[in-house]
């Protein structure tokens, strides 16, 4: 009799340990799937968002027919030709310092502005002077 006891008792252990494996690699499943839905959901933020970045790029739109020093927050970024345009640069949201000046002198083309640059947007500035 004791035998039989013994034996139900390991039956029951087997089972419980199987039911226990069979819980644990369901819920191992629902977290790998999670794991996925959380990449996907990260992946899909753009990183604009994430770094709180947007782009600028800069017109020379003068009829002067005079080049032009781009001056982003004090630092010559870009020189733009007569009719040209700069190159697209990715720059901290927030406020800045823009001037266009006439190449090669001291001379603003432009009244200085302070752009406030948005998250992910993409912006021109533009000089006519």
């Amino acid at each position: 009799m004791k035998c039989k006891y013994l034996l139900y008792g390991m039956v029951l252990t087997f089972l419980s340990c199987n039911l226990n494996t069979a819980a644990d690699q369901k819920k191992a499943e629902e977290d790998a799937e999670l794991r996925k839905t959380l990449i996907a959901l990260v992946q899909s933020i753009p990183s604009c968002q994430t770094n709180s970045t947007g782009t600028v790029y800069f017109l020379n739109t003068s009829n002067t027919n005079r080049t032009y020093d781009i001056l982003w927050d004090g630092v010559v970024w870009a020189t733009v030709t007569p009719n040209g345009r700069s190159s697209t640069f990715t720059v901290a949201s927030g406020a800045h310092t823009l001037l266009f000046r006439i190449t090669n002198t001291s001379t603003q083309a432009c009244t200085p502005s302070t752009p406030n640059i948005a998250i992910c947007s993409n912006t021109y500035y533009f000089c006519s002077g």
